[in-house]
């Protein structure tokens, strides 16, 4: 599972950061990336401005990036697919009120706010990002990378379990 690749301490050079085109307000499959991380496949679901990105994923981790207030969540819809989406949050963006309709009409439903687990070292001085993975049985973590000034290798600063 990727939550054990993800590690506080481990790095690589690149980590997807693409976004998908903004959305009207409703749920859209847009820019899906399969990748593959110590022999395991995995879905990385970009973050589209004012829309609900999603990708059907019934076995395997699925991780999203740039959560500064967004909610990452999985469900099962009326038709039996299992779908972890990123949904688009914040003033002229937010799609709370179609992910609270999709809700409503869904089973197994967990949901949470990657960025309320976001660490950042007090001085790492470089960049950094927060992701979202929820892993195919439904564990959910918040992933905190930095890259210090001058380097290629973003690092893991901080993985944290969210209770449920």
């Amino acid at each position: 599972m990727l939550e054990m690749s993800t590690r506080k301490g481990m790095y690589q050079e690149a980590w997807p950061t693409a976004e998908a085109s903004a959305g009207k307000g409703y749920e859209k499959k847009e820019g899906i990336i399969t990748l593959k991380r110590n022999g395991t496949n995995y879905y990385y679901v970009p973050f589209a401005k004012n829309g609900i990105n999603y990708t059907v994923a019934n076995n395997e981790d699925v991780i999203s990036y740039n959560f500064t207030g967004c909610i990452m969540a999985a469900y099962t819809n009326g038709s039996g697919e299992r779908r972890v989406c990123h949904v688009s949050t914040g003033t002229n963006q937010d799609c709370k009120a179609r992910w609270n309709t999709i809700k409503a009409g869904s089973t197994n439903v967990v949901e949470f706010k990657p960025s309320d687990a976001i660490t950042v070292p007090p001085k790492h001085g470089g960049a950094w990002g927060c992701y979202g993975l929820i892993t195919s049985d439904n564990k959910c973590y918040s992933i905190t990378v930095v890259r210090p000034p001058g380097s290629r290798l973003w690092i893991v600063a901080h993985q944290q379990q969210l209770a449920l």
